[in-house]
């Protein structure tokens, strides 16, 4: 994570949002970030879950009760053509060691409001468009993200 000589981050001015690995803020390999330039990132949902939980009752209506706080996930979609990122395959393997590593991870937008402390839940590819080698034209991704409570 780039420090500035005031000891604030520095976020880059195409950046859409980063994700980095708090306890390894140094390692650029525990960072990703969604850059406007060359990811397209077609939606982020927002999704809201409730603390109620419903128990039956035999010949009387549901018994509802709030048994925890609501939570916050958020989904991430979006592709990126291969030709045109020079380091897809690079973002991909960092995905993916971020996801294996099943640590939390601080969530910033680009205009430097840190959101909150998230996880991973699911990481998902799904290639298109192939060259005659094999290789992806296109990728796209789904990133599955959960508010961390500790």
């Amino acid at each position: 994570m780039p420090i500035d000589e005031n000891g604030m981050m520095i976020i880059p001015d195409d950046c859409l949002i980063m994700l980095y690995d708090n306890d390894n803020p140094e390692d650029e390999e525990s960072e990703i970030i969604f850059k406007i330039s060359n990811t397209s990132v077609r939606d982020m949902r927002q999704k809201f879950s409730s603390g109620w939980s419903k128990s039956d009752r035999a010949g009387f209506y549901p018994f509802w009760q709030a048994t925890k706080e609501a939570t916050e996930a958020l989904t991430i979609s979006g592709f990126y053509l291969t030709p045109h990122h020079q380091g897809s395959m690079k973002s991909k393997a960092k995905l993916e060691t971020l996801f294996k590593n099943q640590k939390p991870l601080v969530m910033i937008m680009g205009d430097g409001k840190v959101c909150k402390m998230v996880i991973m839940t699911n990481l998902e590819f799904n290639k298109t468009v192939f060259m005659p080698d094999g290789t992806p034209l296109k990728v796209d991704f789904n990133i599955g993200l959960e508010g961390y409570y500790d």
